[in-house]
């Protein structure tokens, strides 16, 4: 489903999935730099909805394809790397105001913000809670 997806131009920021009793539910949250339409959203549900009942093997699967919103709380690192160049809060360890800025470059370990002029790296551990602005 991943290289579906994103041969379409999008990420996929989260798949959330749980079966209860016959019916399989599918949350998928997808991401690209130009925003997410709702255009977008039916494109990609009417793309990937055959793909899961194949995988399946049911047709009994309710899908629901979103864009991560303005406020999302992010969850790992693989959501700093999606969302390079948007502006973002954090409570970080030690603090209890929140640290804003723009996400420049992240890897495994850390994450680089730019705050007004300068630079600051901040560790995955040392970060409580970010989220989207």
């Amino acid at each position: 489903m991943k290289p579906v997806i994103e041969g379409m131009g999008f990420s996929i920021v989260e798949i959330r999935s749980r079966q209860l009793r016959e019916k399989f539910f599918v949350g998928l949250t997808i991401y690209r730099n130009e925003g997410v339409t709702i255009e977008n959203c039916t494109e990609v549900y009417h793309t990937v909805l055959p793909k899961i009942e194949l995988a399946e093997n049911t047709r009994d699967v309710h899908l629901e394809v979103s864009s991560p919103g303005i406020d999302r709380v992010l969850k790992n690192s693989d959501e700093f790397s999606i969302f390079t160049g948007r502006k973002v809060k954090m409570l970080v360890e030690g603090s209890n105001e929140w640290v804003r800025g723009i996400i420049k470059e992240t890897d495994e370990d850390r994450v680089m913000l730019q705050i007004e002029d300068k630079i600051a790296g901040f560790t995955y551990d040392s970060i409580r809670k970010a989220q989207l602005e």
